[in-house]
């Protein structure tokens, strides 16, 4: 028992409610090796998958876009970014997020063209009027539902376009 507020949010009491509160199968694990696993599978999302792609510089600009930490000024705007007092696209067009930059901005129509082949793509797989937000999710992730292969190649052409457009450089 705590006597007071300062103690009872304090390592120990803290700890001791969260063991309470835990799943009985992360209490009742039969050794370190288990309980470490089932703790990190609990604080530890599951990695996306980069299919096999050997691109560090790409995959970084890839990932950065996928957590909302890029140099998109949507992105850098939400974190409070000092340099960025808005979080417009440069050109006016809308707000500059992941869908904005991979599908809708003026400045990159010409770099986007590559991209069409996964636009074919979706229309072989039933896909024939996909939303916006679908089409940002395949382009930054793949689907499941694909083949390794052709999730490989969607990302390829997504990496292309971003290193095309250089707006990450």
């Amino acid at each position: 028992m705590a006597r007071t507020e300062k103690f009872k949010s304090s390592f120990y009491p803290y700890c001791l409610g969260e063991w309470k509160d835990s799943e009985p199968e992360l209490r009742l694990a039969t050794s370190v090796a288990i309980f470490k696993k089932k703790i990190l599978s609990i604080i530890r999302p599951p990695a996306n998958p980069v299919f096999g792609i050997h691109d560090p510089i790409g995959l970084s600009f890839l990932i950065q876009i996928r957590v909302g930490l890029s140099k998109l000024n949507f992105h850098k705007f939400k974190h409070n970014f000092g340099d960025t007092v808005s979080p417009m696209c440069p050109s006016n067009d809308g707000i500059e997020d992941a869908e904005h930059f991979l599908l809708l901005c003026p400045s990159f129509d010409a770099q986007r063209r590559d991209l069409a082949g996964v636009f074919d793509v979706l229309r072989l797989y039933g896909h024939s009027n996909p939303s916006n937000m679908v089409l940002t999710q395949l382009l930054l992730y793949g689907d499941e539902k694909f083949s390794y292969d052709l999730n490989k190649t969607i990302l390829n052409l997504t990496l292309q376009f971003i290193h095309k457009t250089g707006r990450f450089e």
